[in-house]
């Protein structure tokens, strides 16, 4: 594994207890939320740049895992911008098309792609639930 790629990995295993620190400051220390949000955004865009750098630096079959994870960070950014405090609604579509968009490349990562096929399904996973989630707000 390239080390760009090894480390867009372990940033994103750090945005884990960074959900956690969310979490305890929206409910015991809502004034300082905003340093949740800022360290949020600071870790996807770090991401985004490593992504788009493993992206260009890998010339094997690793470069599908370098791009589902460039659309796992576009997919959740746009998540995001959604469910941020200035909801747009109409927002849910342009979602579902980065969430198919997403899943394409994640199927096309697995079926290139030998070894680390963790990663994708990992990102799988977890856009099928952003999705559902998604839908059942979208529901309401």
């Amino acid at each position: 594994m390239t080390p760009s790629i090894k480390g867009t990995v372990y940033l994103l295993m750090a945005m884990i207890p960074l959900f956690i620190l969310g979490y305890i400051l929206s409910v015991n220390y809502e004034q300082m939320f905003f340093v949740y949000e800022w360290l949020l955004s600071v870790v996807v865009l770090s991401l985004f740049v490593l992504s788009i750098k493993s992206f260009r630096e890998v010339k094997d079959e690793r470069k599908w895992i370098a791009a589902s994870t460039l659309a796992f960070i576009l997919q959740f950014s746009v998540l995001s911008l959604f469910l941020g405090p200035f909801s747009y609604y109409p927002m849910i579509y342009i979602y579902y098309c980065f969430a198919v968009m997403a899943f394409i490349v994640f199927i096309k990562a697995l079926q290139r792609n030998g070894t680390l096929r963790a990663i994708p399904i990992t990102f799988l996973v977890i856009t099928g639930t952003f999705t559902l989630y998604v839908v059942l707000l979208n529901r309401l």
